[in-house]
C-alpha cells in the first residue's frame, strides 16, 4: 500500500507471524518483501523450526 506521500508499507505473511515493513525512501515492493522473507529465515534459523509456536515475538521491532 502506498500513501500520498509516497511511504510505502507492505506485510507479508509466513505461518502465524505477520511482518510490515513501512519504507519512504522508494524502495520496491519486491525488494522489502525480499527484506522480509529475509527476517523470518534468520528467525527461523536463530529460534528452530517451530519458532512460531515457542517463542513469543513482540509485537512490533524498529529495525535501524
Amino acid at each position: 500500500m502506498r500513501c500520498h506521500d509516497n511511504t510505502l508499507f507492505v506485510y507479508t505473511h509466513y505461518n502465524e507471524l505477520l511482518y510490515m515493513a513501512v519504507s519512504d525512501e522508494g524502495e520496491s515492493v519486491p525488494f522489502l518483501k525480499r527484506q522480509l522473507q529475509l527476517i523470518h529465515e534468520l528467525l527461523r534459523f536463530h529460534f528452530g523450526v517451530n519458532a512460531e509456536k515457542r517463542v513469543s515475538f513482540p509485537s512490533f521491532f524498529f529495525l535501524t
